[in-house]
């Protein structure tokens, strides 16, 4: 019985996510001939939410207002900071303020409007007219709504209410009484999280392989590199693509399609097409531009559930081409990660499960087996592949190597040379034995070589000398053991370097270089995943900078430095750029707290080691 995963949904949780409201977003200033004076204020007070539970800090950043207008804050830091605006000068026209609130350490951009209610110019003399009128009260409620265009009709609350996916925008009523009873209100609205919606499940086939979409008349499409498929054309006008049927889709529901392009000789352009009555019709068209893309739409009403996506170009010559890779079409708002449907992954893993062991396994049976996916997972009670790749045993054997839960040995101890290598938790005890075995080599007539604890001294009759770990930085070098030779004599073997490959660190280069010097590495940084340089500033303060190996980059020093003598700080820079087997200086300098910059040496570089795939990073 074959046993297929199906139906698969990503499911995002948005029920942390932050909303920000105001209890007013617009106040009008009332103003004479000229416009609203200097001195009027008014006032809003700023509340979050993190889902449904309201925030019990809340800071209001440097506000941004309009020519004219000047903002305070009160009680910032607490649950319901106030923002106070105020004319410094006379506003003549409607403007906005920029009112930044930070929540968690995330910042949310909220807007302030104003208006000016300008007062006409004086006219004829008339009839006396009736008692002027002021503001009596302001009242200020909210109602949670369907829609973001039309105000609910429900009851409204005197503190916000809780929102949901079927009411997801918060309304904002102010009701203004007068002096002489009458009233005036206006509403404000903003959306909450609960208006997103996610599908996740990608509902195009073969999204990994674009070759089995269906091309259009004189368009081919083939695989390139980095995930890429390249779509060309013979063609020299109109729009031409590769495209896919879909026969799930739903009226009215809103769709997401996103995926990644990149230029040939034209921009990607991509088609959406629906069906009327078995007419299809035009939903959208449009130029992509490089990178990563999203586009929404919403499949009209009353529509068949049939939609075709075209992924292509507008070609202007003979062998225009573009680039597209991993396409996802899904329902809702919102893109997700891409990942294949659940029918291209069916399709790519049988297994036979025998259910009558008590020990789940699975056997397959197949001169080759070939598992593809963007990440592979796996989880035993003796090993484990995570996500990033990483691989870890707690027992077994692999060709000639036993693994243990922090050890790795040979198995055959009768050969030129078996090695046993232990790994101590940082936290070890180094008292409690002068020779735990943490590096043992058995070379030829079985003359094992043991490494103390202390690193150096005779054991088992042979010598060991130099030091297998520093204490600062964990790197092998300048290990040496003395040992009998084939031949019945004795002579010094390194094996840092073994050791160094074992663990893929390679040292390029290790000792101190004159700042603002060319260094002359021992192999060329497109050797390595990963380049480490080690460096000590003028007041030797240590720092360390990782940037990723296999090809040439610049990479950057820099430290901070206090000087108590004129109550100074000083960060100084230092910037070299990797090209091959050297690191060519480019410039250092440094900037005081003035603001003064200053040219200079500042930064040694004493040790550049290279890692490649494999090596445990610190």
């Amino acid at each position: 019985m074959a046993i297929k995963a199906s139906n698969q949904v990503s499911i995002i949780d948005v029920t942390d996510a932050y909303s920000v409201t105001l209890t007013s977003e617009a106040y009008t200033f009332m103003g004479n001939t000229s416009g609203a004076p200097s001195g009027l204020t008014c006032a809003t007070q700023v509340i979050a939410y993190c889902g449904t539970t309201q925030c019990s800090k809340v800071t209001v950043s440097a506000v941004s207002c309009p020519s004219g207008i000047s903002a305070t804050i009160t009680n910032n830091g607490s649950a319901s900071p106030t923002v106070t605006f105020k004319t410094t000068a006379t506003i003549t026209a409607a403007c906005e303020a920029t009112i930044p609130v930070v929540v968690d350490g995330i910042t949310i951009n909220k807007k302030f409007s104003f208006s000016v209610a300008k007062q006409g110019s004086t006219g004829a003399k008339g009839d006396t007219g009736a008692t002027g009128k002021g503001v009596k009260s302001t009242a200020v409620t909210y109602q949670a709504g369907a829609t973001g265009t039309t105000a609910p009709t429900g009851s409204w609350s005197s503190s916000p209410p809780k929102t949901s996916a079927a009411a997801p925008y918060m309304w904002t009523r102010t009701i203004i009484t007068y002096t002489d009873s009458t009233t005036s209100t206006s509403y404000s609205v903003g959306s909450t999280p609960e208006g997103i919606e996610v599908g996740g499940r990608n509902l195009l086939l073969n999204t990994a392989d674009l070759t089995k979409w269906i091309p259009e008349g004189n368009v081919t499409v083939t695989k390139d590199s980095n995930g890429y498929f390249k779509i060309s054309t013979t063609n020299t006008s109109s729009w031409w693509s590769t495209y896919q049927v879909i026969t799930s889709v739903t009226a009215g529901q809103t769709y997401t399609l996103s995926g990644y392009s990149k230029k040939g000789t034209k921009i990607g352009y991509v088609v959406v097409r629906y069906y009327k009555s078995g007419t299809a019709i035009v939903l959208l068209q449009k130029s992509i531009p490089e990178g990563y893309f999203t586009i929404k739409f919403t499949v009209p009403s009353g529509a068949d559930s049939k939609l075709t996506v075209y992924l292509g170009l507008q070609p202007t010559a003979s062998g225009n081409y573009t680039y597209y890779k991993q396409p996802k079409l899904e329902k809702g708002n919102m893109a997700t990660d891409w990942e294949p449907a659940p029918e291209d992954t069916d399709t790519k893993l049988e297994a036979k499960v025998d259910i009558d062991n008590l020990i789940s396994q699975i056997n397959a049976s197949a001169e080759e087996i070939i598992l593809t996916a963007n990440r592979f997972t796996l989880e035993s009670t003796n090993a484990k592949i995570d996500k990033t790749g990483k691989v870890n045993f707690s027992s077994g054997k692999i060709g000639g190597f036993e693994i243990g839960a922090d050890y790795l040995r040979t198995t055959d101890s009768s050969g030129l040379c078996s090695f046993l290598i232990r790994n101590l938790p940082l936290d070890y005890d180094l008292s409690q034995a002068d020779t735990f075995r943490l590096l043992e080599v058995n070379g030829v007539n079985n003359q094992g070589l043991l490494a103390s604890i202390t690193g150096s001294g005779t054991v088992y009759g042979q010598e060991l000398r130099g030091k297998m770990l520093t204490a600062t930085d964990g790197e092998i070098r300048d290990l040496s053991v003395k040992a009998p030779s084939t031949y019945g004599t004795t002579s010094w073997y390194n094996v840092s370097k073994a050791l160094a490959a074992m663990t893929r660190r390679v040292v390029l280069e290790d000792s101190p270089v004159t700042s603002n010097s060319t260094v002359t590495l021992s192999d060329s940084v497109k050797n390595y995943d990963v380049i480490e340089v080690f460096y000590y500033d003028n007041d030797m303060m240590y720092g360390i900078v990782r940037f990723g190996g296999g090809g040439n980059c610049a990479f950057k020093m820099y430290s901070d430095n206090y000087l108590p003598s004129n109550g100074t700080w000083y960060t100084k820079y230092t910037q070299y750029e990797a090209k091959d087997n050297h690191l060519y200086f480019s410039s250092s300098y440094q900037r005081d707290s003035n603001g003064t910059i200053s040219n200079g040496q500042f930064h040694t570089i004493y040790r550049v080691i290279g890692i490649k795939k494999g090596a445990e990073i610190g």
